[in-house]
């Protein structure tokens, strides 16, 4: 950001109406930059100044300490929409690899040990109360067909070119 960009942010940034990034941006222009540190407090003294006498009431302030006050304050309220939003990402990360890690560990023990598998899920049905029968020992699947049902005398045959053959002969049969 240069001089003539920040110092048109300054009576925006007073009022607090920049954005997350205009703030951030801004705030670290001004700690670098001291003429529009400068410019800053001369804007702020005024504008504080003004809007005391209109509302009558005049007390001592100190306004070189409450502008670092209010710089500082808008600081904290950046470092914590930061710090929130890491650990927004964090913790999604170790969701995900929590997913990753129990689809693995399920994946694993599935394939490698079937009578395990139909022992947990015959536990977990009943848990549930429903009946999936699925004696030990033997795999557990949810695919229906066989591969009888694709190898026809030894060559690959897919079942509905199958089907479709049948009902052509059985409409010659007739």
């Amino acid at each position: 950001m240069d001089c003539r960009e920040a110092q048109s942010l300054i009576v925006p940034f007073i009022e607090g109406t920049l954005s997350d990034e205009q703030n951030e941006k801004f705030i670290e222009h001004i700690e670098r930059c001291g003429d529009c540190y400068d410019e800053l407090e001369v804007y702020y003294i005024v504008m504080v100044g003004v809007k005391q006498l209109d509302e009558e009431e005049h007390m001592l302030v100190d306004f070189n300490g409450d502008l670092k006050k209010y710089i500082a304050f808008k600081k904290e309220q950046l470092a914590k929409k930061h710090s929130r939003s890491a650990r927004l990402r964090f913790g999604c990360a170790v969701a995900f690899l929590l997913l990753l890690f129990t689809g693995g560990f399920a994946y694993y023990n599935i394939y490698t040990h079937p009578d395990l598998a139909a022992r947990y899920i015959r536990q977990a049905s009943q848990a549930i109360h429903l009946d999936i029968h699925v004696p030990a020992g033997e795999k557990h699947t949810l695919i229906t067909r066989k591969a009888d049902d694709y190898f026809v005398n030894n060559a690959f045959d897919m079942p509905l070119r199958r089907i479709q053959a049948q009902n052509s002969e059985e409409g010659a049969d007739k």
